[in-house]
């Protein structure tokens, strides 16, 4: 059986620092994952509104500071030991 899981991907227009890193692209395992590392101000987009108004699903969301995407995380099927 294939496993599906999602990714978020936050592209900054601007390379924002994290870790002491400036980086553009960001990936996460859940929405509530983009804000235990960006705040709503860094994001242009409160967790809140992201989570109850913008559908990921059908597109991606843009504003002046990033873009959200939601896309398949692509995994290689375990076999199963014989």
């Amino acid at each position: 059986m294939k496993q599906t899981s999602k990714v978020y991907h936050v592209e900054f227009v601007e390379p924002i620092e994290v870790d002491g890193k400036s980086e553009k692209h960001f990936y996460f395992g859940s929405q509530a994952a983009i804000y235990e590392t960006f705040s709503a101000e860094q994001v242009g987009i409160s967790y809140g509104y992201l989570r109850s108004t913008i559908h990921l699903e059908n597109s991606a969301y843009s504003n002046s500071k990033c873009t959200i995407r939601l896309g398949p995380l692509r995994r290689i099927e375990k076999k199963g030991k014989i």
